[in-house]
């Protein structure tokens, strides 16, 4: 019988997953912690071993790390299994990982199929693809249980974060207060995406995104971070109940980009990208109005300084079109002083530049979100 050990600190995954491998022939250990879980394949030198990246004490990276150290392991699979965005999976590969799955993307059969065909020996006449279609999938009221069990959970889950974001707010370089926003959004990606609430585990994803880029270089927090992540909270509770069921992976994104460099506009392009979104990126003022008179956008980005017309004069301008009265504007710049002014008004935002990436991405996909949430 082979051996899989399951290193993972959420109950709720490790229980559908023990579960779906015990199906599978395997005998499952579970570890909920990386020093655990390092203790555990020290002892019982597993066949294969199922990593999460996001482990209280150790990170993932650093328990791969320590597996690839040790004669007897380093030739041991290890599949990691987490949430997008957080490290590239070309980084976790060369690093020593065998494989790179996806909590919020990838359901339990194709999980146990990817490593069922690491462990086959070419020539097998039981292929993986054969033995993983032997696997139950979850009937339909098992589905509800799942989405259930996640939903139960969301007070409890809404309160680490809020507790986690009142720490960040008082000191945006808090790691402790980083780590713990960043694990209970981890949980619930990895939570919502088993039970099939695919926007909830995208937005907590671009969450997890963006504060586990914070606690590697806290020298990026700032009130800018720390506001986009209040904001995302907000969208993230609204869209975390039974009834939201907006599905927006069928409605296209409908975000302006507006910036007379084009490095800027490129860079952002790249962020949303990240996220699955895509964005109507301009450089000219007057072009962009005329665009914005026949078509709705969920949120505007504006740079402030332009030298045929400032961001304000092009959000003044934009209220007087019928469709973008009220549209979240962004404004983005270097001048941060200058940029939460104009944010104490309704409809407005802001972001500093040089913008993270994963900051950029989180704040449109949480506007995106919440004009779906308004409709």
């Amino acid at each position: 019988m082979k051996k899989i050990l399951i290193i993972d600190d959420d109950k709720f995954v490790t229980r559908i997953y023990e579960m779906k491998f015990q199906q599978a022939g395997f005998a499952v250990t579970l570890a909920a912690d990386g020093a655990a879980g390092l203790a555990a394949a020290r002892h019982m030198a597993p066949d294969v071993i199922l990593l999460d990246l996001v482990l209280p004490g150790m990170r993932g990276v650093d328990v791969l790390a320590e597996l690839r150290k040790e004669d007897r392991l380093k030739q041991v699979p290890v599949i990691v299994f987490s949430n997008t965005q957080i490290t590239s999976s070309d980084i976790l590969l060369q690093n020593g990982a065998t494989k790179v799955l996806w909590k919020s993307s990838h359901p339990p059969k194709q999980v146990v199929a990817a490593v069922l065909e690491v462990l086959e020996k070419p020539g097998s006449t039981a292929p993986a693809a054969k033995a993983a279609a032997a696997i139950a999938d979850p009937d339909e009221e098992m589905h509800r249980e799942l989405r259930q069990a996640c939903l139960n959970g969301r007070m409890e889950t809404l309160a680490k974060m809020k507790s986690a974001l009142s720490g960040l707010e008082k000191n945006p370089r808090d790691i402790g207060a980083a780590f713990e926003f960043m694990r209970a959004a981890h949980n619930l990606a990895g939570n919502a995406g088993l039970a099939g609430l695919r926007n909830l585990a995208r937005l907590a994803t671009a969450i997890e995104a963006l504060l586990s880029k914070l606690y590697d270089a806290p020298e990026h927090s700032s009130a800018s971070t720390t506001r986009t992540l209040s904001h995302a909270l907000g969208v993230l509770e609204r869209l975390y109940q039974p009834q939201k069921s907006v599905d927006l992976d069928e409605l296209p994104p409908r975000i302006l980009v507006l910036d007379d460099q084009e490095i800027a506009r490129r860079a952002a392009s790249i962020a949303l990208q990240s996220a699955q979104l895509v964005a109507t990126c301009l450089a000219e003022p007057e072009t962009a109005l005329l665009v914005m008179k026949d078509n709705p956008f969920d949120v505007a980005f504006l740079d402030i300084n332009m030298p045929q017309m400032s961001g304000v004069q092009f959000r003044d301008r934009m209220r007087k079109l019928d469709l973008h009265r009220k549209t979240p504007v962004v404004f983005y710049t270097t001048d941060a002083a200058a940029t939460r002014t104009l944010a104490q008004e309704e409809s407005s935002d802001f972001i500093l530049k040089p913008f993270l990436s994963s900051e950029l991405a989180l704040k449109a996909l949480a506007y995106s979100f919440q004009a779906r949430l308004a409709v």
